[in-house]
């Protein structure tokens, strides 16, 4: 596989400064707005209710396995014969509601993977998991603008082997499986759950990223957005801090209060750039100051205030 990350593309951190306030930084500052949205009961930021069942997320940015992770009982059940003529898998696909848990011992061969494979994977948070005969499990998530995540879980090493692809490198690596998934480490990074990773795996390498937008500047993202690929769940625009910041902050919702807490879960990038994450953002970058928009239950921006009226009407009903 190709190498698909590339260096990071971001100001430096002292630049996140308001003038005058050396201490006050894009990360605090945001932190400090969205709070009461972060810390609301039974919300998560403005995410989408099924992101509850997406991998969990450690402080630092990449993904801890929990149901997505293929289980002991996968494991045990591996038949360890040298050559696999049918393996383990796990899926589940939100938009057609069809699933195979880790217990249920659903197996296919390679020719099933590879044309199932187009048909889970549909739309973000959908997964698909493969267990070879040693037990190693291959894994893909689906996120937005038909990328994936792709993975080999470690749990002795609390951690995975994975990168960034898309959709049809995807599908070519399965048609090429190994007799041993080991083997396909070579291509992957290897990223700590605890986040304690010497290089940041972005989605979009800048040098990939396309003409999206006219030039809008730069903005603030979260690691959610732009290294986890999440998507963003929720922009604001605020007053510019200097020459070049656009205003806008662009997080994907799931952000806690820990998190926004840290520098280093965060970095500022070309508007461009974050268009080529999330291209829901365009037709909204010509905002005025003061806005802020979320998606709703049907993973559509709407204005912020509406999901807040929302919140409001619910807590009135109780």
């Amino acid at each position: 596989m190709c190498e698909l990350w590339t260096r990071e593309f971001r100001f430096a951190v002292e630049k996140t400064c308001r003038p005058g306030d050396e201490q006050t930084t894009f990360v605090q500052r945001i932190s400090a707005a969205t709070a009461c949205r972060v810390e609301k009961p039974g919300r998560t930021g403005y995410r989408l209710p099924k992101s509850q069942n997406r991998l969990l997320t450690h402080s630092h940015g990449h993904r801890r396995q929990s149901g997505f992770l293929a289980s002991n009982i996968i494991r045990a059940a591996c038949q360890a014969n040298c050559k696999m003529t049918s393996y383990n898998v796990f899926y589940h696909c939100y938009s057609r509601e069809v699933s195979a848990e880790a217990d249920d011992n659903a197996t296919m061969s390679a020719a099933e993977i590879v044309a199932q494979f187009p048909e889970i994977l549909l739309k973000p948070d959908d997964f698909f998991g493969i267990v070879d005969a040693n037990g190693v499990t291959l894994q893909f998530m689906r996120n937005r603008v038909e990328r994936v995540w792709m993975e080999i879980p470690c749990p002795e090493k609390e951690g995975s082997y994975g990168n960034h692809t898309n959709l049809q490198a995807a599908l070519e690596v399965l048609k090429q499986l190994p007799e041993s998934f080991e083997e396909l480490k070579n291509g992957l990074v290897f990223q700590s759950w605890e986040g304690d990773n010497d290089e940041k795996l972005y989605a979009v390498p800048e040098d990939e990223a396309k003409k999206l937008v006219d030039d809008h500047g730069v903005a603030f993202a979260t690691d959610l957005v732009t290294c986890q690929d999440l998507g963003v769940g929720y922009m604001y625009r605020e007053t510019p801090d200097f020459e070049e910041d656009s205003g806008w902050r662009f997080l994907s919702g799931e952000e806690d209060q820990d998190y926004m807490n840290v520098s280093g879960n965060s970095g500022i990038y070309d508007v461009n750039l974050i268009a080529n994450y999330d291209p829901d953002i365009i037709p909204f970058l010509n905002a005025p100051v003061g806005s802020a928009f979320a998606r709703n239950d049907d993973d559509v921006f709407v204005p912020a205030e509406e999901l807040d009226d929302e919140d409001n009407d619910l807590n009135d009903d109780v």
